[in-house]
């Protein structure tokens, strides 16, 4: 099984598959979209985006998509949801405001009551939490023979 990862920025990748054996290719980017082309002349495509590797040579199993040669498909992110808020807000709350009164030419930007704010997204895991960290668009690709195959971002 090869495992490839795709650098943030990059939005194409192009392969060849290896009989029976999976590849995952791994996009650093959350991306919502993808297309696979089978680009060879024999062997149909199994492939998933849910995370899973294929491991079925023969049929499409739960969660992949048979691609016959010279055919393209669009695939949807199926990792968890993800939210770009999380990437930079810390978890749980701001404490904003010293409790002096506001007086504009002394404290000008110091309220009058002391508060906490939680920034949008922060209660869902806040910035660094490994239970919501991006996690990126996996493609699990298998076949019974040696297609090419390019994958590109759609959205």
């Amino acid at each position: 099984m090869a495992n490839i990862p795709i650098a943030s920025g990059v939005m194409a990748y192009a392969g060849t598959l290896i009989a029976a054996q999976a590849d995952t290719v791994s996009f650093a980017d959350r991306l919502g979209y993808v297309t696979v082309t089978n680009t060879g002349a024999a062997g149909n495509i199994y492939a998933t985006s849910n995370g899973t590797v294929p491991t079925d040579t023969t049929s499409a199993e739960t969660g992949s998509v048979e691609i016959p040669p010279g055919q393209t498909v669009m695939l949807a992110n199926g990792a968890g949801l993800w939210s770009q808020a999380q990437n930079v807000l810390v978890a749980g709350t701001v404490v904003v405001g010293n409790g002096a009164a506001y007086n504009a030419s002394t404290n000008p930007s110091t309220p009058t009551q002391p508060g906490q704010i939680a920034p949008y997204g922060s209660s869902l895991a806040g910035k660094g939490s490994a239970n919501y960290a991006n996690t990126g668009f996996v493609v699990g690709l298998i076949s019974t023979g040696t297609p090419t195959y390019l994958i590109q971002a759609a959205g």
